[in-house]
Formats: structure tokens, C-alpha cells, sequence
């Protein structure tokens, strides 16, 4: 019996359903191969619920028991190349083939330039910050601060409607001026989608998961490359010679915004050399000016994208049109930003919009726009 509620942390007298956040921690399993609940790592993190798994690591809930509050614990275990069993050790142990070993040193060796990336973006408002650094049962370890939120993908799942241009423009502000200070320092992300950009409680936007960042070279190219995200993945991540820069984050984030007006992840780059089907998906969802802005960034070829994030979002802006009508209130009941208790809990409440057409939370309904907020998510 947990002594915690492996979501919230709050204590908990006989354990069962949470009191304060309504989690049935009796009910939770984690996979065999997952930390147990209520270890301690570096002898300051207390090990919660896992809140998922990539290709590269788990990520699970925390508390720090230093200063008391829940942080994000990402932990380095790519699946297929690793195994532990915590019954025995929470060790984590290499396949027995040489290559398993490299690839999980390589891995381990980019987990720590993640954090060390991470660290030097720290004062950037809209990126998730890294708290802790460590290495331990044989892996990595990287503290984050926590955001109740949830991810884009996941929020505009619930809204009754798709997006309109300039609601898009609006929610992905943060983003997209994080994206500019990214480059500014001679990073790239590598790997923007919905999956990625988290909507935290007051509705802000925030950038997440930079595993795959990379340092801009002059004339560099990729010599290794991130896992793929069909829809969201230019060309050149497919390829280990050519090069990427700010060009191949402006292609995924225009992915990003096709999948927010139509709902549908567009086609692999191969398959859109064979038949392009954006043009189509795009017809009546956005002005002309806006489709040629799109598609432009969405280009197969590298080199006839916009050169940087400013220039797509300065191309996605109307320059000569009346605004577009404000979204409708009772056109948008549903859940769209809970309470701190109903992320804990897992059940929605209704939000309003303000006038900029911006989801906004009880707790800042006079606020105008949404106050900056924080988050972190697995991959």
C-alpha cells in the first residue's frame, strides 16, 4: 500500500481512491519493467505514476521531497535495447549484442546533451525547464518542472470545432517565439508536433521534449537524426546528409497548424512527391494568402521554405482583411482547460473564451490573456 498518492502526492490514510484528486492508486499497475512506485532516486525524488513511454525513456510523475513540489522524471530506457527487472535490481542492463551497447551509450551520451540544452534555454519563458541533472542505476535521469496540462493533440481533440487562422496564430504565439530564440542560439528542435506542445492550466502554450535538439553548424548537416514522426518530419530527417537548420522546424510547425485546421495529418514527404494532397486539405480552411504561406513551408525540398519561424507567422497574418468574427461562447462549450483538481482527477469542466478567442480557466477569466505557465510531458 502506497503511503502518497503516486499523482498528487498527497498523503493518504489507507490508500484506495485520493481524497484530494480522486486517483485510484490501488487500481494503478505500472508496466514490470517500470520503476517501482515510491522509489527514491538521488536520494531526493520520490518515483509516481508513469505518465507514458517513447521509443528513448519513461517518464513518471514526482516529488521532490526537498522542496516540496511535483516535478517530471524522465528516465533513459530505450525499449528493445535495455530490460530490468525491479524485483531483482532497478538497475537498468544492456541487451548482451555490441550493438545494443552502443546504441544505449550513444542514447545515454544524448541524454545528457539534452539536459545541457535544456539548461541553456532556461530563461525562455515558453520551454519546460530543467530542474536536476543525474546518473543513477546505471542510466540517465533529467528533473523537469511539472505542467498540469495537457498536449496539443489532446485539446484540440476536444473541441467541437476546428480551429480558425487566427486562434491558431494566437495559441502557438508562445511557441513559435520560443522556436525564434531556439535558432537565435543555434539550436533546432527537430521535432515539433502536437505531441510535443503543451497547453498548460491557464491555457498558455509551452514547448516540450528537446531529445532531438541539435546544434546549428554553418554548413553542417545531420549526422544523426532523430526517430521520425510521420506528418510531422521534413525530408532531410530522414536522410543522414542533408543538412537541417531553423527550415526544418518551420516545415513541422506547419505541419502542426494543418493538423489544427483540418484535423488531418498530412502525408510522408515520399509519398508527397508521388501525389500531394495538402493543397486540398487546405482548400476553405484558411485565405489564400494563408494556403500559399502553408504550402510554402510545407515544401519537400528544403531550400524553397520560408528561412525562419517569423516569416511563416508574418505570412500567415492578414494584411488587408477584416477580422474574423469572435468565436461564439455557446459555440465552444466543452472542455477545454480544467481546474488544477480536474487534470488530477481526469474529468473536465466547462471554459469560456475571451475576446481574442483565446480558451481561458476560471482562474484567469479577467485576465485578457493567458499569464505564462509551465509544464513538462513524456514523449
Amino acid at each position: 500500500m502506497v503511503t502518497n498518492c503516486l499523482q498528487c502526492f498527497a498523503p493518504l490514510e489507507a490508500g484506495g481512491v485520493c481524497p484530494k484528486c480522486g486517483f485510484d492508486n490501488d487500481a494503478y499497475a505500472p508496466q514490470p519493467h517500470h520503476l517501482p512506485p515510491e522509489t527514491i532516486l538521488h536520494g531526493r525524488y520520490a518515483v509516481g505514476k508513469s505518465m507514458g513511454e517513447g521509443g528513448f525513456g519513461i517518464t513518471y510523475a514526482g516529488n521532490d521531497l526537498v522542496l516540496l513540489r511535483k516535478v517530471a522524471i524522465k528516465e533513459y530506457f530505450p525499449g528493445g535495447a535495455v530490460w530490468r527487472d525491479p524485483k531483482q535490481s532497478l538497475s537498468v542492463n544492456c541487451l548482451t549484442q555490441q550493438n545494443f551497447r552502443e546504441t544505449f551509450e550513444i542514447g545515454r551520451q544524448k541524454c545528457i546533451r539534452e539536459a545541457q540544452s535544456l539548461a541553456k534555454l532556461d530563461d525562455i519563458p515558453a520551454i519546460v525547464r530543467i530542474l536536476d541533472f543525474f546518473e543513477e542505476n546505471n542510466t540517465a535521469y533529467i528533473i523537469m518542472e511539472f505542467v498540469e496540462g495537457v498536449t496539443l493533440k489532446d485539446y484540440v481533440r476536444r473541441l467541437p470545432r476546428k480551429l480558425r487562422m487566427a486562434e491558431i496564430v494566437n495559441l502557438l504565439r508562445p511557441v513559435t517565439d520560443a522556436l525564434e530564440s531556439v535558432h537565435h542560439r543555434g539550436f533546432v528542435h527537430r521535432d515539433v508536433s502536437p505531441d510535443n506542445i503543451m497547453i498548460a492550466q491557464d491555457g498558455t502554450a509551452k514547448l516540450l521534449d528537446f531529445g532531438a535538439v541539435k546544434s546549428i553548424t554553418t554548413g553542417g548537416s545531420a549526422t544523426e537524426h532523430p526517430v521520425v514522426k510521420r506528418g510531422f518530419s521534413p525530408l532531410e530527417l530522414y536522410s543522414t546528409t542533408d543538412k537541417i537548420g531553423t527550415w526544418t522546424d518551420v516545415y513541422a510547425l506547419a505541419a502542426t497548424i494543418v493538423y489544427l485546421l483540418t484535423g488531418a495529418i498530412i502525408d510522408e514527404p515520399s509519398t508527397r512527391l508521388l501525389g500531394d494532397t495538402v493543397p486540398q486539405m487546405l482548400d476553405g480552411c484558411c485565405t489564400p494568402q494563408q494556403k500559399k504561406a502553408l504550402l510554402c513551408a510545407l515544401s519537400v525540398q528544403p531550400q524553397a521554405r520560408q528561412r525562419n519561424v517569423a516569416a511563416l507567422m508574418r505570412d500567415l497574418t492578414p494584411r488587408k482583411s477584416k477580422p474574423e468574427p469572435e468565436p461564439d461562447p455557446d459555440d465552444m462549450k466543452t472542455v477545454l482547460i480544467p481546474t488544477s483538481k480536474d487534470y488530477e482527477a481526469g474529468s473536465p469542466t466547462e471554459a469560456v473564451w475571451n475576446t481574442s478567442g483565446y480558451p481561458v480557466s476560471d482562474t484567469n477569466r479577467n485576465s485578457g490573456y493567458p499569464a505564462s505557465g509551465s509544464s513538462a510531458a513524456p514523449k
